[in-house]
């Protein structure tokens, strides 16, 4: 629902009325005095108390506008807008025609009918990223590890629109284990990307069906479907192997992984992935593809960095390749002259 309305204070009005008479040309907002007295709240209606109007049509037409400022639905639909009129002494109030919706002949006001205040979806970028099992710093060449990241919504999003999941992954061990689609319901795949469960198409329901694939360089894209207010939608980097060595990425210490919204930019200072002066693209911007959170202040999320630390003590492998060139008979038998110890190679 829309927020209730209140009245504010006359510095700061939430509700105002202002009056043309027609004479003037111009609208006068009520005095002090009468915005104090005139106007009263109940429940959701607004009731403004005056002394005359002219009617339509006079020569001097007078006119009385009422505004209300206030928050809209976190969910998109429609809203009835009522506006009614008592004059004198009657005790019932009665619709306005000039505030209704026509018939089909586009003239004759429907009775009862009201203007309707339509909400649209909200900015998905609005929204916040955030992670419960990433790590910041982890030991070269170790795993598997799982990531998590969700996405949550303070308005409903369009069902079109896309989240897209960075992974740093490559062919190699110089990066972390490639991203993977993998039709098979019944195994995890290293580097495979899975999903919270997505909505489905129902058309009685009135809800959008969300689907997500991996793209060869390593970003999945998560069409999220309807997703109303409070609505959180979660994606899973399974089974992964951190890289054994490996360059750091952008204005950062590590790899980068990212979840962007309608796009792939996450460069973006406010989040430590670009220089102010740098040749970086966006690195004198505050704009991106990143979510922004729903305060006046920006707050960038959804870019995690993973630092490589040294390798586990033990997990490493050594091969010893000895070649004899003195064509002897002491060919193969050199255990003697290796190792501190003779014998320990």
């Amino acid at each position: 629902d829309w927020i209730a309305p209140t009245k504010g204070t006359n510095a700061e009005r939430k509700i105002d009325v202002a009056y043309n008479s027609g004479a003037l040309g111009a609208f006068v907002a009520l005095v002090e005095a009468d915005w104090d007295s005139k106007i009263t709240v109940s429940g959701r209606s607004i009731i403004v108390s005056i002394d005359a109007m002219s009617s339509i049509g006079a020569a001097n037409d007078d006119v009385l506008r009422v505004s209300y400022t206030g928050t809209a639905p976190n969910n998109i639909g429609e809203a009835a807008v009522t506006v009614q009129q008592r004059s004198g002494n009657l005790t019932a109030r009665t619709d306005i025609s000039k505030n209704r919706k026509l018939d089909t002949d586009g003239t004759t006001p429907i009775s009862g009918s009201a203007v309707r205040l339509k909400t649209t979806y909200g900015d998905a970028k609005k929204g916040t990223v955030t992670s419960s099992s990433h790590v910041a710093s982890v030991a070269a060449g170790s795993g598997p590890y799982t990531f998590s990241f969700t996405y949550t919504t303070p308005v409903e999003i369009d069902p079109v629109t896309q989240l897209k999941l960075r992974i740093p992954g490559g062919a190699n061990n110089t990066d972390w284990t490639a991203a993977s689609e993998n039709a098979d319901d019944t195994t995890i795949a290293a580097g495979e990307i899975t999903t919270s469960a997505l909505p489905v198409l129902d058309d009685l329901a009135g809800t959008k069906a969300g689907s997500f694939a991996v793209a060869v360089d390593n970003v999945a894209t998560v069409v999220t479907g309807t997703l109303k207010a409070g609505g959180s939608l979660t994606i899973n980097y399974n089974g992964a192997t951190a890289p054994s060595v490996s360059d750091t990425e952008y204005a950062t210490t590590g790899r980068v992984f990212a979840l962007t919204i309608d796009g792939t930019d996450f460069t973006d200072k406010d989040a430590g992935t670009a220089l102010t002066g740098t040749v970086l693209a966006d690195s004198l911007d505050v704009t991106s593809s990143l979510a922004v959170g729903n305060t006046d202040t920006k707050v960038s999320t959804g870019v995690f960095v993973t630092t490589l630390a040294a390798p586990i003590v033990g997990t490493g492998s050594v091969a010893l390749v000895v070649t004899d060139t003195s064509g002897g008979i002491t060919a193969g038998n050199n255990t003697a002259t290796y190792g501190a110890t003779a014998g320990d190679i």
